[in-house]
């Protein structure tokens, strides 16, 4: 692949008898942020630490930019693989000032070169001025960026990243992430960035790998994975949905919300994926469902519903539309839906 920086072949590793990672197999492309998803002891920061030298796999291959660093008769140190790390604690020196965290990733530039470039990343990730302070002496969110200078001093290839973010509240984490995002594209790096929040993952990523039991589940862009999910599970994980019984025939679908076309063909009794944010509400005496709770969250509400068939359906609408439990309402689905074959 052209621009390919990042490449995995079979990659293998096992934890005594446990496989952690699973003939993984992934490329990233230069300037490329993919970020793997999965819960706890998915092997997504095992496969970051694969790629970055820190542990050797029992197959498979890692290539860097067109070198093997990883596989049969090779083998790199991670000092050797042009990687820059942040991880989860930041790991910075506490009795180094700033500029001295940053400057220790630049071992192969002296005096006043190494000084220049101490201060160009400090200024590409918004701390000039403040080289000479302690870690101490900065909040989360400053540390977060040393570490991250620290990691780009060196001007790597690829930026590893394992769940940055993870020690900071949540308003500071949306506006890292962000910050991160748009520095790391001015790096122009590629990047490879380990989470288990889905939101974090869909809101920085240029791909997602959704993992499981060692295993990438479904690679693929953000809104594809979202809205074309390829398993019941991974479309729960991605964020809510309704589940419901139709009988699928070629592009459409018979189901209790009537008629629906479906994104792929499929034949017989299927599982189908609706998003709320796709149902479309209209008041309607008549109407097959019953609102049961309304939820306000600002810009949307979360309307539950419960269909006369004894179904149970979750809608997001526009905060505007006000839907008091007790009113009976009429049920439509916008576009098409997805189907798993039962």
């Amino acid at each position: 692949m052209a621009n390919t920086v990042i490449r995995l072949n079979n990659v293998t590793k096992y934890y005594d008898q446990t496989c952690a990672v699973d003939a993984v197999s992934l490329d990233v492309r230069k300037g490329e942020f993919l970020v793997l998803l999965g819960g706890s002891g998915c092997g997504k920061t095992t496969t970051l630490r694969l790629v970055a030298g820190l542990e050797r796999p029992e197959s498979g291959e890692v290539w860097i930019d067109g070198v093997l660093v990883t596989g049969d008769q090779a083998w790199v140190p991670p000092e050797g693989r042009q990687i820059g790390m942040v991880f989860q604690d930041y790991a910075l020196f506490p009795h180094l000032t700033v500029a001295q965290n940053i400057a220790f990733a630049l071992k192969g530039l002296k005096g006043q070169a190494r000084s220049r470039r101490v201060d160009e990343v400090l200024q590409l990730v918004g701390l000039e001025g403040r080289g000479e302070r302690y870690p101490y002496q900065l909040s989360g969110g400053q540390q977060q960026r040393v570490a991250l200078a620290r990691a780009l001093a060196a001007s790597p290839l690829v930026v590893l990243l394992d769940e940055p973010f993870s020690n900071l509240d949540a308003a500071l984490r949306k506006s890292m992430r962000e910050e991160v995002r748009a520095i790391v594209r001015q790096a122009n790096a590629a990047a490879i960035f380990v989470t288990h929040d889905q939101e974090e993952a869909m809101s920085l990523a240029d791909e997602v790998a959704v993992m499981q039991s060692g295993k990438i589940l479904q690679l693929g862009k953000p809104d594809d994975l979202y809205r074309y999910p390829n398993s019941r599970h991974i479309a729960s994980f991605l964020g809510e949905a309704n589940f419901l019984d139709g009988e699928a025939k070629g592009t459409i679908v018979e189901t209790c919300l009537g008629t629906l076309t479906l994104s792929e063909a499929h034949q017989g009794r299927v599982t189908v994926m609706i998003r709320p944010e796709t149902l479309t509400l209209t008041p309607d005496v008549n109407g097959s469902a019953v609102v049961t709770d309304s939820r306000y969250f600002g810009q949307y509400r979360t309307i539950k519903l419960q269909h006369d068939s004894g179904l149970h359906l979750e809608a997001k609408v526009w905060a505007q539309h006000d839907f008091v439990p007790g009113v009976r309402v009429h049920i439509a689905v916008q576009g098409s839906v997805v189907a798993f074959s039962v």
